[in-house]
């Protein structure tokens, strides 16, 4: 299995992941990926793929003979495999200390959803930083670094693949994610980034509005917006602090709308325009 896939790839984890960042998610992705979870024999084989890595990177002498046999990637963009990747994932472990940290910083649970909306799988290893080093005061460089430390490791150096690659990866359009990362792979920055974005956004049929590089309100919501839907020629996404915004065809927030408490009053301000 070595041969054919990068094991630190099927957990979702950087090389460099230290062993407790390793075990936490393999906790997360064991527990999703259980037969007895699951039933799902597609799963199962997930689940015999992830217990066969992780028990190569869980013993420090095969992870050193792994690591040996690794290409020397440098600065490369490494392969990304996002067929793990899901909303649900969590640790048993952690669950009761982030719940409690949260209580007294609230904020902890908008930098979580920030990270997850990259990777839920590099959630995991935020939790697991701030709470393994008590770094609670530092959980806004932490996510920072983690999210600047991920879109390079998959999708090289350029500010405006990583614009694109966050909007894929928000909308939750894996396969899209998966091709920009392999193209980057493959040409490096050799490639016509406006030719590559045009081409899979044809051949994901993906809604062009939404991939304007032109848009540019997600910043003032401090690049956290998720995807949720499209009704009625509008976008409905999520924000920080579990809220929800109304944006148009043009990708800017409908400046009538407000900030929404739940979906399904987004979903009724969007309503009136059907009238």
């Amino acid at each position: 299995m070595s041969g054919t896939k990068d094991l630190y790839a099927i957990l979702g984890v950087l090389p460099d992941a230290e062993p407790e960042v390793i075990r936490a998610v393999y906790l997360a992705l064991a527990k999703k990926y259980h037969p007895d979870t699951s039933g799902s024999t597609e799963d199962e084989d997930k689940f015999k793929e992830i217990n066969a890595a992780y028990e190569i990177l869980s013993n420090p002498e095969q992870r050193r003979e792994y690591d040996d046999t690794r290409p020397d990637e440098n600065d490369d963009t490494g392969r990304y495999e996002p067929d793990i990747d899901d909303e649900d994932l969590s640790v048993d472990d952690y669950q009761d200390d982030w719940d409690f940290a949260v209580e007294y910083r609230p904020g902890l649970q908008d930098l979580l959803m920030r990270v997850a909306a990259i990777s839920p799988t590099l959630s995991i290893v935020f939790q697991s930083t701030i709470l393994s080093n008590k770094a609670f005061n530092d959980a806004d460089k932490i996510a920072d670094d983690l999210i600047s430390v991920f879109m390079k490791r998959y999708f090289g150096s350029s500010n405006k693949t990583h614009r694109f690659a966050k909007k894929l990866l928000k909308s939750k359009e894996m396969r899209a994610a998966r091709e920009l990362n392999k193209a980057i792979r493959i040409f490096g920055s050799e490639i016509n980034l406006e030719e590559l974005t045009e081409n899979i956004i044809v051949k994901y049929r993906l809604d062009r509005e939404l991939y304007d590089e032109g848009v540019l309100w997600e910043e003032y919501y401090n690049d956290g917006p998720v995807f949720i839907e499209k009704c009625n020629n509008h976008y409905i996404y999520r924000i920080v602090g579990r809220k929800y915004i109304v944006a148009n065809s043009s990708g800017n927030k409908v400046a009538s709308s407000s900030v929404y408490t739940t979906l399904e009053n987004a979903r009724a301000y969007i309503d009136h325009f059907k009238s």
